[in-house]
């Protein structure tokens, strides 16, 4: 709650708020193995999450994936969600907050850092080098809601603001970006 209100003074970035909650997201599932954890990640899917697909946007995940779009889903949420979540949509890869196993017992820590701000395109950008991909960024395209997210929206040619917070909706605006709903 201090971070949050340190967040909201001002006083702190977004990052320096979302990093530790990601990163201590873990403590929520500790002592789960990976098979419980995948049945809070499908509980979290079909009670929470499944309500909340906006429409306009699945609409274009298909439209880029029916025109053989290599499609990643960046978040600073667990990995193990985000991989239930590529499943759910058809995403191709999940790029998140890496937690901590100990002879498949989730331990309560993370893994490194936190999938935020310029983690985000540092991470995606070394799954693409793991996997060998051969990504055109001067083609593609990124999607975000929030100003802590531009380092992923900027290492491609086509960032998108999608629902933008205001901060993210004033730099997208600046620039020139598209920005749904428009």
């Amino acid at each position: 709650m201090l971070l949050y209100l340190f967040y909201r003074l001002g006083l702190i970035t977004a990052v320096g708020f979302r990093s530790p909650w990601a990163r201590h997201m873990s403590w929520y599932f500790r002592g789960y193995s990976l098979e419980q954890a995948s049945e809070i990640w499908d509980w979290v899917v079909s009670e929470f999450i499944q309500d909340q697909w906006r429409e306009d946007i699945l609409h274009i995940h298909k439209q880029h994936k029916d025109s053989g779009d290599v499609v990643f889903l960046v978040s600073g949420g667990p990995l193990g969600l985000l991989n239930r979540i590529k499943e759910e949509i058809g995403a191709d890869y999940a790029v998140g907050t890496k937690h901590e196993l100990l002879d498949g017992i989730y331990t309560g820590r993370a893994e490194g850092q936190a999938c935020q701000g310029e983690n985000k395109a540092i991470f995606t950008n070394q799954l693409i080098t793991e996997l060998g991909l051969e990504i055109d960024l001067k083609q593609s395209h990124a999607y975000a809601d929030s100003a802590s997210d531009l380092h992923l929206l900027e290492m491609v040619a086509n960032p998108i603001a999608v629902y933008p917070d205001s901060e993210l909706l004033s730099i997208a605006e600046k620039r020139g970006w598209e920005i749904i709903p428009g």
